[in-house]
């Protein structure tokens, strides 16, 4: 990403098995996120506490700066539809590879946000044609699939 790491945050990678427990089927839009924080107590608090993470690392940005935080599917689903409820559960499937959100905080509240996706010309070949489905890894951790046996490839 053409920067240093100035820090890593374990808890940006870490979803508890209760929120997704393993081998239930992840949600696969961020309506069906909004859908899973509204019912699901470990979900809202998991969801919140994302949410309440970012706040605290964009704390420490000096003003005029930002912040690139790198996450996993779920996690940042769930702390986006914490931050901008209105806004997210409308942003259609879930997240994908190289895909993520920019969300702006004003000091006090979140005031806006929006989902980053790649375009189709930006994809390689085998992406824009594989079927893509979501599950979750051993750690309960939602990833997508998109159906290829490389792993290289993804």
């Amino acid at each position: 990403m053409g920067r240093t790491v100035d820090a890593t945050v374990a808890a940006l990678a870490e979803m508890p098995e209760e929120v997704i427990p393993f081998g239930a089927d992840p949600p696969c839009t961020f309506e069906e996120y909004a859908e899973l924080f509204r019912r699901s107590a470990a979900a809202t608090e998991f969801g919140e506490r994302q949410a309440a993470l970012w706040r605290t690392e964009l704390e420490r940005v000096p003003d005029g700066g930002t912040l690139l935080a790198v996450s996993h599917g779920g996690i940042i689903e769930l702390g986006t539809i914490a931050a901008v409820p209105a806004l997210a559960s409308a942003w259609g499937p879930a997240l994908g590879y190289l895909e993520g959100v920019r969300l702006r905080w004003d000091g006090r509240s979140w005031v806006s946000g929006e989902v980053i996706r790649l375009s189709p010309s930006d994809r390689p070949d085998a992406q824009r044609s594989a079927p893509r489905t979501r599950r979750s890894t051993s750690s309960g951790v939602p990833v997508a699939s998109t159906g290829r046996s490389n792993p290289a490839l993804r």
